[in-house]
């Protein structure tokens, strides 16, 4: 037992330690947006529609370029935007990353997505690109948030349909949002913050979970 959870630990040690980094970022952030909440809410009017564009495109990088996190930027967004308006505007940001990301990796293939994404994140995608299928896709739309960019890359490189694509992928950020908006939009900051952090760390549990998965299921393959 002792040494499994060592040879986990091993094999993990990068989405470990990028798990804790952006728990501290998304701590100092939380910590500085309830400060300094007034004074962040007065920048609104200055910023004007620009506000939900910059949002909404930093998301959308932190998607396409691995090594950046959007998620820690969220308790700034909801003292700049409100709850709901955050979650419209995140859920749009998913939509356009995950069809940038699919057309990326379809059309200039695994020399951009390494420079992208990394070369361990490559082995994560191709993991799941071997393992890929409907099923896979509406797990991973519905539950494996933190797996947003490497499935939407994997996604490149198979035969599943553009259009099927983005369908499994709207009706699975439709689905998130509003569950999400109805769960935080009368929740009390302290609340907000703590569901907010426990779905970021859910959500790195579960891509584990499904990448290790994955690899089980492509080894019985193997042996069969």
């Amino acid at each position: 037992m002792q040494r499994k959870l060592v040879t986990f630990l091993h094999e993990k040690k990068e989405t470990i330690v990028q798990l804790l980094l952006y728990t501290v970022i998304f701590i100092v952030i939380t910590v500085v947006a309830t400060l300094f909440s007034n004074d962040i809410k007065t920048i609104i009017p200055s910023i004007g529609y620009w506000g939900p564009v910059v949002l909404i495109l930093w998301f959308v990088l932190s998607h396409v370029v691995a090594p950046i996190s959007g998620l820690a930027m969220l308790p700034l967004a909801y003292e700049l935007f409100g709850v709901v308006d955050t979650i419209i505007y995140t859920s749009i940001a998913y939509i356009i990353s995950s069809a940038i990301c699919f057309l990326l990796s379809k059309r200039f293939g695994r020399p951009l997505v390494i420079k992208l994404a990394g070369s361990e994140s490559m082995k994560q995608i191709d993991l799941i690109t071997e393992r890929f299928g409907i099923k896979f896709l509406i797990v991973a739309r519905t539950v494996g948030a933190s797996l947003c960019e490497l499935v939407s890359y994997a996604a490149g490189f198979t035969k599943i349909n553009f259009f099927v694509y983005m369908g499994i992928t709207i009706v699975g950020v439709v689905i998130n949002g509003l569950l999400f908006g109805l769960l935080l939009k009368d929740a009390s900051k302290l609340v907000l913050y703590l569901v907010t952090g426990t779905l970021m760390v859910a959500g790195f549990v579960v891509g584990i979970f499904l990448l290790r998965k994955a690899k089980k299921d492509i080894r019985k393959q193997l042996t069969v």
